[in-house]
């Protein structure tokens, strides 16, 4: 039995048809996770306005002046999505601070930054640090194009104080 090729032809062209109208649309699934990719890289254009190396001074509330030095990077963070077998790779701000704080001898303390949040509206970014010794740090800083400045506060130390920095040339 033979079959026409006419019809060969348009059997192969519906099914080419099909073909193309199937990839032309996603799927729900596939269509949040290009949405989630698409947010990822938004965050990570803005998270850029802001990452680099810092340096300048802290004030604490009792008077005293120290250097101080501030990294903030972009880490990226696996966020699982429902119905997918991997996680999309979120960014975040990561870093460390490190700077002297207290009366005695000089010594320089590193605080891990554990979260961190920088909103384009305000200019402000806030974080919180941690060091085994010395617990939590919180800071709120307001960005202008070179200078983070604004308040830190230690809760488990009662010490609190204000942070003037400017962003490294080589950033």
């Amino acid at each position: 039995m033979t079959v026409p090729l006419k019809k060969i032809l348009s059997l192969i062209g519906v099914a080419t048809l099909a073909l193309s109208c199937s990839q032309g649309s996603l799927s729900e699934r596939d269509a949040r996770l290009e949405q989630l990719r698409f947010q990822a890289e938004a965050k990570r254009r803005e998270l850029q306005k802001v990452v680099g190396e810092y340096s300048g001074k802290s004030e604490q509330s009792t008077g005293a002046s120290h250097d101080i030095f501030l990294r903030l990077e972009i880490k990226d963070i696996p966020t699982p999505v429902e119905g997918q077998p991997e996680p999309v790779m979120m960014p975040a701000l990561s870093g460390f601070l490190r700077f002297y704080l207290g009366s005695g001898p000089m010594e320089y303390i590193v605080f891990a930054i554990d979260k961190a949040g920088f909103d384009v509206a305000q200019n402000k970014i806030e974080f919180s640090s941690s060091n085994s010794e010395y617990k939590e740090l919180i800071a709120s800083l307001t960005r202008t194009e070179s200078e983070l400045k604004g308040t830190w506060s230690a809760p488990s130390m009662a010490a609190s104080g204000t942070f003037s920095l400017t962003r490294n040339q080589n950033n």
